[in-house]
């Protein structure tokens, strides 16, 4: 095709694989986008190394698109595998180490595990009030998110009581 010409051209042009991913993906051809996901993975790999911000993302997208698939072990492998090279590539503190940590909360949180759920969105929130401010959108967002988890784990304790 046009894109894997492009790429071969120019290594660089490797995005073009991740944006054919995101919008098959969006259109429901999870399977076609995992495979592009994959792809732009490899080219990132050979190109940029494995301990690179830019190859964590592509970790992320196919934790991603595990998530679609229903395979949430494997998706929770890949976001935290991308957490581990963001916190070694631009640390503890960063906005884009919140997100792998809500991405971690999310897949947890989705599967019932209340308490480890907590854990990573509580991650998450303090990082995002470290970076931004209090009332900015993002930590607005993980405000809302945090309360599910926190909902459960309280209906948890009164159940233990009781």
């Amino acid at each position: 095709s046009q894109i894997e010409s492009l790429i071969k051209e120019d290594p660089e042009n490797h995005e073009l694989l991740m944006l054919r991913a995101a919008v098959m993906g969006s259109f429901g051809f999870v399977d076609k986008a995992f495979l592009h996901h994959q792809s732009s993975l490899s080219i990132k790999l050979e190109i940029l190394g494995e301990h690179n911000p830019v190859t964590s993302a592509s970790d992320n997208n196919l934790g991603i698109m595990h998530v679609m698939k229903g395979n949430y072990e494997k998706a929770a492998e890949y976001f935290l595998y991308a957490l581990t090279i963001k916190i070694g590539t631009v640390g503890e503190d960063h906005q884009e180490t919140a997100t792998s940590y809500n991405n971690l909360g999310s897949v947890y949180n989705g599967n019932g595990y209340c308490e480890k759920a907590l854990v990573y969105f509580t991650k998450s929130l303090s990082i995002e009030l470290n970076v931004l401010r209090e009332d900015h959108t993002n930590t607005a967002a993980i405000y809302t998110i945090i309360s599910v988890p926190v909902m459960c784990t309280s209906r948890r304790v009164i159940t233990i009581k009781h």
